[in-house]
C-alpha cells in the first residue's frame, strides 16, 4: 500500500501561496490573540510548508476547537482542507479524504479541497467521483485565483488537462 503522497517528512514542493507573513509575524500574532482560529491557520499551513505535518494537524485541531458558532464556515472549511493536505503526506488517505469531504460540506467553494479530493479519487482509479468533484471548476484559472494549498501533484495535473482541453502544447504556457 502506497499512499497518494507518497508519504515521507522533510521539506515538500508545496508552493507559497498569500501574504508571505513568516511563521515568527504568525507566532507573534497568535500570542497577541491565542484564541483566534484564523492564526492557528496561518501556522498550520506555514507547519505544512516546512514538512512538520504532525505539528500542522495539531494546529489545525486547535484552530477547530477554537471555533465558536460565529465563526466563519470558510475558515472551518480551510482548516479541515489544511488537515487533509497534512495527513495526506503522513500517509493517511482515507483520513485525508474525510477532511476534503468535510471541508467541501462546509463550503462548497473552496476549490482547493475539491481540487485535493478530486485527486484522491484520480490516484485510486475513481475517474468519475473525481469528475463529479470538479464539475464547474475552471482548471488553471481556478487553481492560480485560490491562496490555499493545493497538493502540487493535483495542482500539475488539473494544469495538464485544462490545457489539453483548450488545445495548449507543454511550451505554450
Amino acid at each position: 500500500y502506497t499512499a497518494f503522497s507518497g508519504g515521507g517528512r522533510g521539506n515538500t514542493a508545496i508552493k507559497g501561496k498569500g501574504s508571505g507573513t513568516g511563521r515568527r509575524g504568525r507566532l507573534s500574532k497568535l500570542s497577541n490573540e491565542p484564541d483566534n482560529p484564523v492564526h492557528l491557520l496561518a501556522l498550520s499551513e506555514a507547519y505544512i510548508k516546512k514538512g512538520d505535518f504532525g505539528q500542522a494537524v495539531i494546529t489545525a485541531q486547535g484552530g477547530l476547537s477554537k471555533i465558536k458558532g460565529g465563526a466563519s464556515a470558510a475558515t472551518e472549511a480551510r482548516l479541515y482542507n489544511l488537515l487533509g493536505v497534512a495527513h495526506l503526506y503522513l500517509g493517511d488517505d482515507r483520513l485525508a479524504r474525510e477532511e476534503f469531504k468535510t471541508a467541501i460540506k462546509k463550503d462548497k467553494n473552496l476549490i482547493a479541497a475539491r481540487i485535493n479530493l478530486s485527486g484522491l479519487y484520480k490516484y485510486y482509479g475513481h475517474q468519475a467521483k473525481a469528475g463529479k468533484v470538479l464539475a464547474g471548476i475552471s482548471g488553471s484559472n481556478a487553481i492560480n485565483k485560490t491562496k490555499e494549498l493545493i497538493i502540487p501533484e493535483q495542482e500539475s495535473s488539473i494544469m495538464s488537462e485544462t490545457n489539453y482541453k483548450n488545445g495548449i502544447s507543454v511550451g505554450e504556457h
